[in-house]
């Protein structure tokens, strides 16, 4: 077999199709970023709204929050375990679980309901987290392909948060009763993710899926010509017949590297959650959405932009351009505490933002290192695996960081979290081979011999 059985995709230059499998993927991302950033601004509108008061009132804000992560764990162990059933197949699976779960939202009577709810939102997250990065790498080419998932994660989850706070916004502004504004704003989440299932429907399934799983050549055939725009013949191409326990026995020191970069991102999530905020309010910006949107326009986009520009140029490169600058802003932020007035530290720790996109989220916080070094036989099963571990980190962050920020202050909460960045920069570097630029199956090392697939 040619040891580059998909060059007709790997040397391909960026074109329409890539564009349109990146924008259509990445709209089901988007729904993801409505959904975290609508839940955040309305929480206390709902308790409030559903009479949760007391005692009870940090036990509901705790689960309507771990409900959506525990939703995200069970979803990517299923969604991993299916996605070599075929990865069109449950590919709007996800969109559609998270859009009726959106728009029940609207009808609940209950905290107990819209927990519930929320985690089935959760199961159609964590799907997502497992199969969009996964269908965007299998159908891109090389050269582009950590632009193309940092488009469809990164640029499209921060556009998300943008609409949410826009929609929150103008709901607010419209004086619409506190009960009808939460109600409105969660469930408008159904609009991206019901339209995203639609067009998920008319995406190929990935060129690796059909030649090195499921052996289809006519397929294979059918959606090379849709992707390449040129009749491309592929006579045979070899079905992966190598053992699962074999990759997992060769690759797992890159497999547990890779859930646990991800899950030690996650365990900070409480500074990108709650850090700015707290400093935002001693400047006057106490509306959420009016934050969300300050931060995102003015930092979480154009770090993302800059990412798109490094990550090609090198993950290694991307990534400790990201870390060290987390590492830097987070020192600085506790050593000019007492000298920086409130306006120059919400400046100072806002930068966070802009730092985070440029590489640790579109490498670490999408799963890329196990979506690159995972061959196309486990890929889906090893991205799974990594998402709930990574959920399961983010689950504590978003306990653990208030309790900090409570019992030592936000310095003291911060120390850890700098702590965390230096292990995670010292791990990426040191095991985590850079795979930017190469074919899917040269950095995964996957074994091209086997069974040759015939025209089905």
């Amino acid at each position: 077999m040619n040891s580059k059985p998909f060059s007709f995709i790997d040397d391909l230059k960026w074109n329409k199709f890539i564009s349109k499998n990146t924008l259509i993927t990445g709209m089901g991302v988007l729904a993801v970023g409505y959904e975290f950033t609508a839940i955040s601004l309305t929480l206390l509108i709902v308790l409030s709204s559903l009479h949760i008061t007391g005692k009870e009132k940090p036990l509901f804000e705790g689960l309507l929050v771990s409900s959506g992560y525990l939703g995200m764990v069970t979803g990517g162990i299923i969604f991993g375990l299916l996605s070599n059933k075929g990865r069109k197949k449950y590919y709007g699976v996800d969109v559609l679980l998270m859009g009726i779960g959106s728009a029940l939202q609207f009808l609940v009577s209950d905290t107990l309901e819209l927990v519930l709810l929320r985690a089935l939102i959760g199961v159609g997250v964590g799907a997502d987290f497992v199969l969009s990065p996964v269908i965007i790498a299998e159908n891109s080419n090389s050269a582009d392909r950590g632009k193309a998932i940092a488009i469809g994660r990164v640029v499209m989850i921060t556009l998300g948060d943008i609409v949410a706070s826009l929609v929150f916004l103008g709901l607010l502004l419209s004086h619409v009763s506190p009960s009808l504004l939460w109600r409105v704003t969660l469930s408008l989440g159904a609009v991206p993710a019901l339209g995203t299932f639609y067009l998920r429907r008319k995406l190929p399934d990935t060129v690796r899926y059909l030649g090195r799983v499921k052996g289809d050549l006519k397929a294979l055939n059918e959606a090379a010509r849709q992707i390449t725009g040129k009749e491309i013949k592929i006579r045979d191409i070899t079905v992966d017949n190598t053992p699962a326990a074999v990759y997992f026995k060769r690759n797992w020191k890159l497999f547990l590297t890779s859930a646990l970069l991800w899950s030690l991102l996650d365990l900070n999530i409480g500074i990108k959650e709650f850090g700015p905020t707290l400093i935002a309010h001693r400047i006057g910006i106490t509306d959420p959405a009016v934050y969300k949107i300050v931060t995102d326009l003015g930092f979480a986009l154009p770090g993302a932009f800059l990412g798109l520009w490094l990550i090609d140029k090198g993950r290694k490169l991307s990534q400790a351009v990201s870390l060290v600058s987390l590492v830097f802003i987070l020192s600085l932020f506790v050593a000019l505490r007492d000298v920086l007035s409130d306006v120059g530290l919400f400046l100072l720790i806002s930068t966070y933002y802009f730092a985070y996109n440029i590489g640790t989220h579109p490498i670490i916080g999408t799963g890329l290192p196990a979506v690159e070094l995972a061959p196309t036989k486990v890929r889906g099963l090893v991205q799974g695996i990594v998402v709930a571990v990574a959920k399961a980190g983010g689950a504590v962050g978003t306990l653990v960081f208030p309790l900090l920020v409570h019992q030592y202050g936000l310095i003291g909460a911060f120390i850890p979290s700098i702590t965390i960045y230096i292990v995670m920069l010292l791990l990426y570097l040191l095991v985590i081979p850079e795979t930017g630029k190469k074919p899917l199956e040269e950095v995964s090392m996957e074994v091209v011999e086997g069974q040759k697939a015939e025209d089905k």
